[in-house]
This record gives structure tokens, C-alpha cells and sequence, in this order.
């Protein structure tokens, strides 16, 4: 009984030891929301990333037009028109806006842990750096970065 017991221990300790050890090589997944409120404009954008790289890009802006002007909502409706036609030459980007109740909400997503999607949204001045040779986006740069231009950090 106690060779069992011994073979039991060794056999879970060696699992242990294969799970902690797969464990390591593991990327380790982070995320990071910011939010700004401008001239009307809710932003939030939404940072994911693998070691530090950002994966994926995600901002959601909410703009209430309830009080807009019809050639207030022409200049929107044309911007958004003008945006979608940009998102689409990048790729695996996605565009979308939807309207409720005088809110139009824009949700962008981009999958910027792709090398060739990332320099198409450098280049098309949809991601803002300053390196247009960046291989990637770091996680802890970009919040740096942003809060330094008035975005705050959401829990």
C-alpha cells in the first residue's frame, strides 16, 4: 500500500511539474479599457493583447445627436460613409454604426497582432504612431500614451 501511495504522490507531482512547465510558455492575455468624453463624444476603446503586443483593437464611440442640426447630421452621415470606405482597405477591420434613438454608436475593431493589417491602419493614419516601422503595438506604451492625452483608465 505504501508503494502505492509513493506512485500515487510521484505521479501527481510529475503532472504538476508538465502542467507548470506548459504553463510557462503560455502567453500571458492582458486587456486595457480607456475612456474619453470630448464635445459631445463617448469613447471607449478596449486594448487586448499577448505579452505585451496588442491583438486587438477595439473603440466604441457614442454620440448623442438628438440636438443635431439636419446639416450637422449630414456632415456625420458623411463622415461615417468616408470611414467605412477607409476601414475597408484594411484588413480583417470591421466598421460598424447603428442608430437608436437619436445615438449613433460607431464600434471599430481592428486585429492589429497581424503585421500586414497593422502597417494598412498605420498607413491609412487610422492608428496613430509616431514609428511608422513598428513590428507591433505595445499594450503598456499605448495606455501610457493615451493617459498622457487625457484618456482615463476604466476598471
Amino acid at each position: 500500500m505504501k508503494k502505492f501511495a509513493r506512485a500515487l504522490t510521484a505521479f501527481f507531482a510529475s503532472m504538476l511539474l508538465v502542467f507548470g512547465l506548459a504553463a510557462c510558455g503560455s502567453p500571458v492575455k492582458e486587456s486595457a479599457k480607456l475612456s474619453q468624453e470630448k464635445n459631445g463624444l463617448k469613447i471607449v476603446m478596449t486594448l487586448d493583447a499577448e505579452d505585451d503586443k496588442v491583438q486587438t483593437f477595439k473603440q466604441e464611440t457614442v454620440i448623442d445627436t438628438a440636438k443635431f442640426d439636419d446639416s450637422q447630421k449630414q456632415m456625420i452621415k458623411s463622415a461615417v460613409e468616408k470611414a467605412q470606405a477607409e476601414y475597408k482597405k484594411v484588413k480583417g477591420a470591421e466598421y460598424k454604426t447603428s442608430e437608436d434613438k437619436g445615438v449613433l454608436t460607431e464600434t471599430i475593431t481592428l486585429p492589429v497582432g497581424d503585421k500586414e493589417t497593422l502597417k494598412q491602419a498605420i498607413d491609412a493614419k487610422l492608428v496613430p504612431v509616431q514609428d511608422k516601422k513598428v513590428d507591433y503595438l505595445s499594450l503598456k506604451k499605448s495606455v501610457e500614451e493615451l493617459k498622457k492625452n487625457g484618456w482615463k483608465e476604466v476598471k
